[in-house]
């Protein structure tokens, strides 16, 4: 069998490149150059600085990989490794192939000057050199020397082996070489920086609730494109770099948008007023948390515009919602203290029992009423004041309407005590026409005393006595007015010429003295008339001596009192008794 075609020196640092990868993909991105010089295949691997690759394992691999291609033309293989960017190897590793007669060598390069001249210019830029002596590059190389075998494994199954691993290391190296930004220019990474920069234009232009989302979703997408770029890609620390800052814009879009639900929260808590004071304490802690998470976002971000705004925005509904916490605690302390109020008038009018005790439970309900009125409008205690309201100035006009009744009795009750004190005094002057008069008004006016009143039973008590103490003084008057009577009816009775009595008068009894003159009159009339016999003169002075002693007992008979008449010299000559 024979070899018809020889890989170029890049293709051969493909093939190495993806074996490599395939061996040790979890090891990072391992970069494979190839130079000829002189017979001297020289292999180079280079990787980022964050990748620690073990050397004696890479060396073996390539050194079992190279030999695995039957290079027979090629007489000694070099392999160095380093850092990328850096100019000196840290790793060197030589040999030959199996043919040579000489050993495999393996060191660790610390003198960097070292070896120099394999590192330096254009030898690993050659990429069109081949791997196979320089005379013919199309001509058929020489028979590959045939080993002995095992029998156990026959030459078919070798090749059908060897093509099976190609294949597979083919696959894989289509796979690897397919990926984002592995070979030439990297589009997603100019799609990213794009989709970032609308997101800021997003974010810095016309706001909109849903300008966040929209910003963060331009964000996501473009992490999304740089996230897919491998660890083996030259664009891969670049890619990182971007990756790291947009995935911090979009964590402060992420509070943007967090910031954005709880002042939607809140503002919809805080439809529909009036709450609790625990419902606006509850709203006060959502704008709260909202400015705090704001000014989280970093003043120098792009978002400074918008958090400048919202920071302004949301201070103002947070003092707009302290001020309505502070309002309605108001409201319900008002509330509270118009209750307490209530309370109190309601216990001193269970026990109130004089027109100063009614005053103090009419102050009380106007001290209830008072506060409810001051309770702010637009409160949910508001709408509790409301009906309580209505009901506290009932209470407050039965309250005034109980202290006019008291007051109203107590004026009462005083003047019918003064005007049974005035009709005492008059009884004392024995005025009893002006002492009836004054205990009718005393009586009159106990009885005018409200029954609702607390001075009603004390004003029965005066009725009771004021009612005797005017039939003692009607019966006084009747009796002074009979006297008075017997006096007018005996001052008539007695007078005349010659005068025909005397009289005094008591309660208890009249007393009439005929006067001299009156009886010498009679007796020298009688006798005269009795001389000439004159019968008519003498019955007249009979007639009027009867008329006289008539007169004298309808004055007794109406007086009710008893009277006794005597003659001049005292003698009784005539008593009546009209009991009797």
């Amino acid at each position: 069998m024979t070899i018809t075609a020889v890989p170029s020196i890049e293709q051969l640092g493909q093939i190495l490149q993806e074996r490599l990868q395939l061996k040790f993909f979890p090891n990072g991105p391992l970069q494979i150059k190839c130079a000829r010089r002189e017979g001297t295949l020289m292999i180079l691997g280079q990787h980022p600085r964050v990748v620690v690759p073990d050397s004696q394992q890479i060396f073996a691999f390539l050194e079992q990989t190279v030999q695995g291609l039957r290079l027979e033309w090629m007489q000694k293989v070099e392999l160095y490794l380093r850092v990328a960017n850096e100019k000196y190897p840290y790793a060197f590793h030589s040999f030959t192939f199996a043919t040579a007669a000489a050993g495999n060598v393996s060191e660790e390069i610390t003198d960097k000057q070292e070896n120099t001249e394999l590192l330096t210019g254009d030898i690993w830029d050659l990429s069109e050199q081949v791997a196979k002596p320089q005379e013919s590059s199309e001509e058929v190389v020489s028979q590959p020397r045939i080993e002995k075998r095992s029998p156990i494994f026959s030459v078919e199954s070798a090749l059908v082996a060897g093509a099976s691993v190609t294949l597979v290391m083919l696959l894989v190296g289509l796979y690897f070489l397919n990926r984002p930004c592995v070979i030439g220019r990297c589009k997603e990474i100019q799609r990213a920086r794009q989709l970032a920069q609308d997101a800021v234009k997003i974010i810095k232009g016309e706001q909109s609730q849903r300008s966040p989302l929209q910003a963060k979703a331009q964000l996501n997408e473009a992490n999304e494109l740089l996230r897919k770029i491998p660890f083996w890609s030259f664009y891969y620390q670049e890619a990182q770099g971007l990756l790291q800052t947009y995935e911090k814009r979009a964590e402060n879009l992420a509070k943007v948008i967090e910031i954005q639900k709880k002042g939607a929260a809140a503002a919809e808590k805080s439809k529909n007023p009036p709450h609790s004071v625990e419902t606006w304490q509850d709203i006060q802690s959502d704008w709260r948390a909202a400015i705090a998470l704001l000014e989280e976002i970093p003043a120098d971000s792009e978002l400074d515009s918008w958090r400048e705004r919202k920071l302004q925005e949301y201070r103002a509904n947070l003092k707009a919602i302290n001020q309505r916490v502070k309002t309605e605690q108001l409201a319900q302390k008002l509330l509270k203290s118009a209750k307490t109020a209530a309370r109190l008038a309601e216990a001193r009018q269970g026990v109130a029992q004089s027109l100063e005790s009614w005053q103090l439970v009419q102050a009380t309900w106007q001290t209830a009423v008072k506060l409810l009125s001051q309770i702010p409008k637009g409160t949910l205690a508001e709408q509790e004041a409301k009906q309580l309201l209505e009901n506290y100035r009932l209470k407050l006009a039965e309250s005034g309407n109980r202290q006019t009744t008291e007051q109203m009795a107590l004026n009462t009750y005083n003047r019918a005590i003064s005007a049974a004190e005035q009709a005492q005094k008059f009884e004392q002057k024995n005025q009893w026409s002006q002492a009836v008069k004054s205990w009718r008004q005393a009586l009159s006016l106990a009885q005018q005393v409200p029954e609702t009143s607390n001075y009603y039973l004390k004003a029965q008590s005066l009725v009771t006595s004021y009612k005797n103490y005017l039939e003692a003084a009607q019966s006084k008057l009747q009796v002074a007015v009979n006297l008075q009577k017997a006096r007018d009816d005996l001052k008539k009775t007695c007078s005349g010429s010659p005068k025909v009595c005397d009289y005094a008068v008591t309660s208890d009894l009249m007393t009439v003295y005929i006067t001299s003159e009156y009886r010498r009159a009679l007796r020298l009339a009688a006798l005269t008339a009795d001389k000439k016999r004159d019968f008519k003169t003498k019955q007249k002075v009979n007639n009027h001596v009867q008329t006289l002693q008539v007169a004298l007992e309808a004055i007794s008979n109406n007086a009710g009192i008893p009277i006794s008449v005597y003659d001049p010299s005292g003698y009784l000559i005539d008593s009546y008794d009209p009991q009797q």
